[in-house]
């Protein structure tokens, strides 16, 4: 197990802490009508989304045909 493996958890974790504070702050904008921070908030919680993406592909830790690891995380 290399030292990505290892720290995949704690990543996943900080983003999903940081969906959770988007939501947050959109039902506080809701709430209080406000339009710009509502905008504000969908695109934190796209980024956040956009960042999920790679730590959240199946395919990124299993073997290659072959045998070997997938080398682009490496």
């Amino acid at each position: 197990m290399n030292h990505q493996d290892k720290d995949a958890p704690f990543h996943l974790l900080g983003w999903v802490l940081f969906l959770v504070c988007a939501f947050l702050f959109l039902y506080v904008a809701v709430r209080d009508s406000d339009l710009v921070l509502a905008a504000a908030s969908l695109v934190f919680l796209a980024g956040c989304i956009v960042f999920l993406i790679p730590l959240l592909k199946k395919d990124r830790s299993l073997p290659s045909r072959d045998g070997s690891a997938d080398s682009d995380w490496e």
